[in-house]
Order: C-alpha cells, then sequence, then structure tokens
C-alpha cells in the first residue's frame, strides 16, 4: 500500500500563518499542484496555531507553544489523522511540516527563552536551533501510538518565507528550486517541469503575499475536481481540505478544529469560499459559521 502523506495546514493555505511571513498568496503553488494528481493519498491537517490564536497573533518561538493546553489540541489532532489515514488504507504516512515553524518544524525551529516584550525587538535570525516544533511533537506520539508508521520532513525555508528567512538555517537547501525538488524526491513525485517557472523571482521578494482568499471543499470531492481545483491554486486561493473521520470521538474533535480556525479566519478579515456541501461536516460547519456577526459579507456558497 502506497504511504499517505500528512502536510502542515498552510502547504496549501498560507492564509493562516502569522502576518508577514508568506510568500505565496495562497497555496505553495508549484507543490500543490503535482499534490492534486495524487490527492486520494493527501490529508492536510488544520492549522493549530490559528484556532488556538487566531490570526492576529505576533511571530511566536517553540517555548510560547510549549504549554499544556497547546499540546493537548496537537495531540488530539494528530490521533485523528492517523486513524482517519489508517482507515483510509494508509500503513504508512510522510508527515511533511514546515522549516523553522515553532510548531510545524522538524530540522530547524525557533527557539528562544528569551522571546517576548515588543515584537520589534526581536531577531527572526539568531535563534534557530536544531529540533522539532511542538506540534510535530505530539503527532509524532500520536502516530506511534496508533501504530501508524511515518517519517517526518520539513519545507526549505526558501521556498514559503520571504527573503533573509533562511540565513544562518544548516540543514536546509538554500533556494526555492533545490528546497522543491527535495520534498518532491522524498514524496516519489515526478516533477513538472512547468511548476518550476512559478519559483522564479522568489528570491528577491520581501513582503507578505497573503491575500486571505479561501477555498473550502471537501477533500472527497476535491479528489474528483482536479483540473477545477488547480485553476483555483493558480488564481491564489488557499485551500481547506474538509475531511470526515469515522469515529465519533474524531469527529467532534475534528468539527471543531475547523470551525475554530475557520471562525478566526472569518474575524481577521478573511474570505471563504465553500465548494456546496454534500456530506455532515461542511454542512454542519457551514450552518455555523453563518451565524457568526458579518459572516453574510466574507462567507459565500459556490455550486
Amino acid at each position: 500500500m502506497a504511504a499517505h502523506y500528512l502536510f502542515s495546514h498552510c502547504t496549501f493555505n498560507m492564509n493562516t500563518r502569522a502576518p508577514g511571513i508568506s510568500l505565496w498568496e495562497g497555496a505553495v503553488v508549484p507543490l500543490a499542484l503535482p499534490l492534486i494528481g495524487v490527492l486520494e493519498r493527501v490529508h492536510q491537517f488544520p492549522c493549530p496555531e490559528t484556532l488556538y490564536l487566531g490570526l492576529r497573533r505576533w511571530w511566536f518561538v517553540r517555548e510560547q507553544y510549549d504549554n499544556v493546553l497547546y499540546r493537548s489540541i496537537s495531540r488530539r489532532l494528530g490521533r485523528v489523522f492517523a486513524r482517519l489515514a489508517r482507515s483510509q488504507g494508509a500503513r504508512e504516512a510522510v508527515f511533511v511540516g514546515m522549516g523553522l515553524s515553532p510548531s510545524c518544524a522538524v530540522r530547524e525551529v525557533q527557539s528562544s527563552l528569551h522571546w517576548g516584550g515588543r515584537p520589534r525587538e526581536v531577531s527572526v535570525e539568531a535563534n534557530n536551533v536544531e529540533g522539532r516544533g511542538v506540534f510535530v511533537e505530539e503527532v509524532a506520539s500520536a502516530f506511534e501510538e496508533e501504530g501508524l508508521a511515518a517519517r517526518f520532513t520539513d519545507l526549505a525555508p526558501a521556498l514559503i518565507y520571504p527573503r533573509s528567512w533562511e540565513r544562518k538555517t544548516l540543514s536546509y537547501p538554500r533556494g526555492a528550486r533545490e528546497a522543491l525538488l527535495e520534498v518532491l524526491g522524498l514524496l516519489g513525485i515526478k516533477v513538472d517541469e512547468g511548476a518550476l517557472g512559478f519559483l522564479e523571482g522568489l528570491g528577491t521578494i520581501e513582503r507578505d503575499r497573503r491575500r486571505g482568499l479561501n477555498l473550502v471543499i471537501e477533500r472527497s470531492l476535491a479528489a474528483s475536481e482536479r483540473d477545477w481545483l488547480a485553476q483555483r491554486v493558480l488564481e491564489g486561493y488557499g485551500l481547506v481540505l474538509v475531511e470526515e473521520p469515522t469515529h465519533r470521538e474524531d469527529w467532534e474533535v475534528l468539527e471543531d478544529a475547523y470551525y475554530m480556525q475557520l471562525a478566526n479566519q472569518l474575524r481577521a478579515g478573511q474570505r471563504l469560499v465553500v465548494r456546496r456541501p454534500s456530506g455532515p461536516m461542511l454542512g454542519g460547519l457551514l450552518e455555523r459559521l453563518r451565524l457568526l456577526p458579518g459572516a453574510e459579507d466574507r462567507l459565500m456558497v459556490t455550486g
């Protein structure tokens, strides 16, 4: 049985990142496009940072997420996705996180016992150490508990952060092209030479490019509408791929996680375009989200 791929949320949706640190308008385009071709084996975690703190958060380091509540949230999500992948036939998983992320890093993470105070007084380059993010630690433990064999890696900073964030890192490829080839090679996915064109000029970008435009769609439906989905990615949408687990306890955990993330995105002024639901998970989420103040202006359903 081929491995399933489990991704940190912002691989497909940079709109959930803290402000100022995204090279992409929505998805990481040259990685998302080939992954759409194998969506039957692709899973996207909700963003634990966004459901926990929302989108008004500033840049954190590992120590600020190293608390009991955040670890509990992370462990529960890890269990849900381990059981979900196994219920769909996976016996092995590849987890792909985000380099330097305090939550989703695998090789190097930003860490400092002294991080705090006014944000402009901190350095984003001086605190990189070898190690994993808090979310990854808990997900790895949950996978082991559930008997899901897994390999862990993360996207290199050159592929995800504006210029200069990759400085002083030791474990990552330096260029965006090398970073993309590294992860595609690990996943065993053929390189699309056309996709490499999206990397041109990334090394000079110093601004946050997020658009705050999100497409929310059931993963089962997305896998049957690949061309349509790829076009939305090219238009700058970030994707939220909604899953439906089989265990009741997992359902409750996941529904609350999706709701808290999406509600916080709406509260931050982002737009949600929901592909018309066919299942109860997304249908229930849509009903809850419509009750939020101001949702009528930023929440739209498409057929």
